[in-house]
C-alpha cells in the first residue's frame, strides 16, 4: 500500500496577519516526510489497514525576516494491526521569508516559513511502566474498550516522557461534554493545574521527564456511557490522518440498579 503521510507544503506556510515586528510573532512550523522515512519511523514497509498518524511541532520564532534557524518536529504512527506506536523526531532548517501570493505589487504578501534538509534524528522510546500503568509516546493514540458495566471500575494510568517548560495538549474522545472523564496529571507525585480549551486538556511542564496522566470515570450519574475512549498527547500545532478512531463513539444507556445512590 501507498505509505500513508501528511499532505504538506513542501516547504511554505503561510502565518497570516502577521505583520511588524517578527520578534513578537510564532510561526506555525509544517515540514514534509518520505515514505523513506515514514518507514524508518514505522520499522516496517507498510502501515496495515488500521493507523493515524500525527504530525506536531511547536510555532518558532526568528529575529529578523532572512533568519534561518534549527526546528523540530514530530511524526507519530500508531499501527492498529499491529499493536504498535511509534513516534520519530525531525530536526530541519527553518527560514522566515516573505512570500507574494498575488495581486498589485506590495499588496498580498506574508511571511511564510521554508524548511529543507529535514532528517529524522531520533525515536521516541516510551517509559518503563510499573504493573498497573502503561507508558506511552507523544502523537501515540490509546484506545480503551470499556466491557459493558466496568466504567465505574477504570483507574487507568499512563507515563510519558514530555519536554520542560512546554504547553501540552490532551485529547481525549468522547469530549467532555458527552461523557465527563476525570483527568489528571501529576509529576513525581504532585499535581499539575490542568485547562480546558478548543476541546483538550491544557497544562504546562516545569521541567523534562516523566508525567502520569490519570483517568477516571465520571463522579455521577449519566445516561449513557462510552464503550471505549481514546486519548493522544502532543504540544504546538498538530495535524492528522488515518482511519483509527475517526468512527463515532459507541453508546450505551445506563439502567441505574433499584436503590443505587448517586455515585452509581
Amino acid at each position: 500500500m501507498v505509505l500513508g503521510k501528511l499532505a504538506s507544503l513542501a516547504g511554505a506556510l503561510a502565518a497570516a496577519g502577521c505583520k511588524g515586528d517578527v520578534k513578537n510573532k510564532t510561526f506555525r512550523l509544517e515540514f514534509p516526510t518520505t515514505r523513506e522515512q515514514t518507514r524508518a519511523v514505522a520499522g516496517r514497509s507498510d502501515l496495515g489497514e488500521v493507523w493515524k498518524i500525527i504530525m506536531f511541532a511547536e510555532p518558532v520564532r526568528f529575529t529578523r525576516l532572512g533568519e534561518t534557524i534549527e526546528a523540530f518536529g514530530y511524526e507519530a504512527l500508531t499501527l492498529a494491526d499491529f499493536g504498535e506506536a511509534h513516534t520519530g523526531k525531525y530536526a530541519m532548517r527553518a527560514t522566515l521569508r516573505k512570500g507574494y501570493t498575488g495581486g498589485p505589487p506590495g499588496s498580498a504578501t506574508e511571511y511564510v516559513v521554508d524548511v529543507e534538509d529535514v532528517r529524522l534524528v531520533t525515536k521516541l522510546v516510551a517509559p518503563r511502566a510499573a504493573q498497573g500503568k502503561r507508558g506511552i509516546l507523544p502523537g501515540e493514540v490509546v484506545v480503551r474498550g470499556i466491557p459493558d458495566g466496568e466504567i465505574q471500575g477504570i483507574d487507568d494510568r499512563y507515563l510519558i516522557e514530555l519536554p520542560a517548560k512546554t504547553n501540552i495538549h490532551v485529547l481525549v474522545s468522547p469530549l467532555p461534554e458527552r461523557y465527563p472523564f476525570k483527568l489528571s496529571v501529576t509529576r513525581e507525585g504532585a499535581p499539575l493545574p490542568l485547562s480546558y480549551e478548543d476541546c483538550t486538556h491544557r497544562f504546562e511542564t516545569a521541567s523534562g521527564g516523566v508525567y502520569e496522566l490519570r483517568v477516571l470515570p465520571a463522579g455521577g450519574p449519566v445516561p449513557r456511557e462510552p464503550a471505549s475512549y481514546s486519548l493522544n498527547v502532543v504540544w504546538g500545532e498538530a495535524s492528522s490522518q488515518g482511519d483509527l478512531n475517526s468512527g463515532d463513539v459507541q453508546w450505551r444507556d445506563v439502567r441505574a440498579s433499584p436503590g443505587a445512590g448517586a455515585g452509581h
